[in-house]
């Protein structure tokens, strides 16, 4: 019986600790390795351009596509 309890708890605290272990970190690369190119951007992903809608009109719940709202603002002067 005693060495019965003595195991369930051997087994708990041993299940419990194995679950608190985190994975090891990725490699570190070598010194003086040279790295990968960055991705390069691709234009135009499948948007379409966005079209500017005049001060205070918004576009009809039947109209699909990519609309500018809000109020244009003037460059500030250089």
């Amino acid at each position: 019986m005693l060495r019965n309890i003595a195991l369930l708890i051997g087994l708990a605290t041993g299940l419990s600790s194995m679950q608190a272990q985190t994975p090891p970190p990725p490699p570190r690369p070598a010194r003086g390795a040279v790295k990968p190119p960055a991705p390069r951007e691709i234009p135009h992903r499948g948007y379409e351009a966005a079209k500017d809608l005049p001060d205070g009109t918004i576009p009809s719940a039947k109209e699909d596509g990519n609309f500018v709202l809000g109020p244009t603002h003037t460059a500030a002067p250089r």
